[in-house]
């Protein structure tokens, strides 16, 4: 996905952060009780964007990630 999205703008910044419990990021802690919800997701991705110093995005989700990126207060419409 992202090799097309640069081959039809390739001044693209293009950031593809694992979700939680994916890829190579850890999995919660015992101590949360609701680590895998579409909010703490969602939660995720607004605080990797705040420590990037990040304000503006045209944020895009595959499979999962699109249900995390509607439900972002992100979203448009």
């Amino acid at each position: 996905m992202i090799d097309e999205l640069l081959k039809l703008d390739g001044n693209l910044r293009v950031l593809a952060p694992d979700l939680r419990g994916h890829g190579n990021s850890s999995m919660p802690g015992p101590s949360e009780t609701n680590g895998f919800s579409i909010a703490s997701f969602t939660d995720d991705i607004l605080d990797f964007m705040f420590q990037k110093g990040i304000t503006e995005v045209d944020l895009v989700g595959h499979s999962f990630g699109s249900i995390i990126a509607q439900n972002s207060p992100l979203a448009g419409g």
